[in-house]
């Protein structure tokens, strides 16, 4: 699955690691790769586990490559095992200026890294980078990627932004094979949408609220696995409606462990409440 965007700052970056967290939740395996050679923003959202990766492989006698440091004849880039537990290929260990690495370079990186990992992990997500360039275009590719999510803020240059994506790369944005996914609406906006946006082919609206962007802004994922938030059963909704049959099991076994777990606490006060009751009928 390709993350891309018209332009920058519609958070494609941040869902890109939110899907992979979910997903591992649910028992899946996954890798998100980081192929944004513009800021390499999945690389710097998990900076100090990729710098640890870095100094555990130097400490091994072995030089760590990201996805732009090799061109994948010699090596596979280096695995980062995230916190979480999600698999990253970082963009680059070096952080060399990756938009200067040749494009043939990258796509034979590229080509060759999902040829070998592919059938090792149940998910792989590729953070393209933002726009129609040559290293964008290639990520968003049929030959590459299974489907495409275009990313995008509500507004009107942000819609005019996609259907110029999607007009320039016809061959590859085609409707069977390319979402839409809106991301950092208000709340209270996104229910009046999301009857209408099932029409077409749009995933479930990502709403953003205070805590989201405090979450963001503290470089932590919004999703709240403990006791679930609204972001939280946004990105469910939208994993459920873009994977389908893939994930039904484990997500309905999921969310019924969740909202037990959820339920308890407030069953545990509703019975002391009820001995606090009876105690007072007593006196």
């Amino acid at each position: 699955y390709c993350m891309a965007s018209a332009k920058g700052g519609s958070g494609k970056t941040v869902l890109t690691a939110t899907f992979g967290a979910f997903l591992l939740k649910l028992g899946k395996k996954g890798l998100l790769i980081d192929t944004d050679a513009g800021t390499n923003g999945l690389t710097l959202l998990f900076f100090k586990e990729v710098m640890l990766q870095s100094e555990i492989a130097y400490s091994k006698k072995r030089k760590p490559f990201g996805l732009f440091d090799t061109d994948g004849m010699k090596r596979l880039p280096e695995i980062v095992t995230l916190n979480n537990g999600v698999d990253l290929i970082p963009a680059s260990y070096e952080f060399i200026n990756t938009g200067d690495v040749p494009y043939e370079s990258f796509k034979m990186s590229l080509s060759i890294t999902l040829h070998h990992l592919k059938e090792k992990y149940d998910f792989i997500f590729i953070d393209a980078q933002s726009g129609s360039d040559e290293v964008a275009c290639y990520s968003m590719n049929r030959e590459v990627s299974n489907e495409v999510i275009i990313v995008s803020e509500y507004d009107p240059m942000s819609a005019a932004g996609v259907e110029r994506l999607k007009g320039l790369l016809r061959e590859d944005l085609t409707y069977v094979r390319t979402w839409v996914l809106l991301n950092k609406m208000l709340p209270d906006f996104v229910q009046s949408f999301s009857d209408f946006l099932e029409v077409d082919k749009y995933l479930n609206p990502i709403p953003w609220d205070a805590e989201v962007v405090k979450a963001y802004a503290r470089r932590k994922l919004a999703i709240d696995f403990d006791n679930g938030n609204e972001h939280t059963l946004a990105i469910m909704q939208t994993l459920k409606t873009l994977l389908g049959e893939t994930i039904a099991v484990e997500l309905e076994k999921w969310t019924s462990e969740q909202s037990a777990s959820i339920k308890q606490p407030i069953e545990n006060q509703y019975i002391d409440t009820e001995n606090e009751l009876e105690a007072l009928y007593q006196e």
